[in-house]
């Protein structure tokens, strides 16, 4: 199969397939807003997450 170029953003090297839906008060998400600063909620979730797991371990 041949590669496709073209527009858009380039294919993850590893592909994010499973998701979990969290659930916020109002002040809650203001602090996790807050937090996560320039940085994209859902990334900085899922890095704090995964912090924490691995912390466990």
């Amino acid at each position: 199969m041949t590669e496709k170029k073209g527009r858009g953003r380039p294919p993850l090297e590893t592909k994010r397939e499973h998701v979990k839906n969290v659930s916020f008060t109002e002040a809650e998400r203001h602090e996790v807003d807050a937090a996560a600063g320039a940085v994209p909620v859902a990334r900085w979730i899922r890095e704090a997450a995964l912090e924490k797991a691995r912390r466990r371990e």
